[in-house]
């Protein structure tokens, strides 16, 4: 190993040149490869950001949607109670009437 290594320092002028242009090519070679794999993480996060903001949007849409319809269902209760002169008692947890003057004592 040892002699192999020393012949290694031990080659001719044209031949270092060579092993240099091959060496900076695999260099730069590696140096592209590391650039378009970089590309393709970064443009795979982006897409993934992009899919969870579309999704978070979807679901805040959802859930306007879904309080609209509850706003509505509660109101047409309301409005049903107030043509029958009554209102949701949250004590009681039912309609009761309303009472228009106080209670006799």
């Amino acid at each position: 190993h040892a002699i192999a290594r020393l012949a290694n320092l031990f080659v001719p002028e044209s031949e270092v040149a060579q092993r240099a242009k091959e060496e900076a090519g695999r260099a730069a070679s590696n140096a592209r490869e590391d650039r378009k794999e970089w590309l393709r993480q970064k443009r795979l996060k982006e897409r993934l950001a992009l899919k969870k903001k579309r999704e978070e949007e979807l679901k805040r849409e959802e859930e306007k949607k879904r309080r609209k319809k509850a706003a509505k269902i509660a109101y047409r209760r309301w409005k049903r109670l107030q043509r029958q002169g009554k209102y949701y008692s949250k004590d009681k947890h039912k309609a009761v009437a309303r009472q228009t003057a106080a209670p006799p004592i």
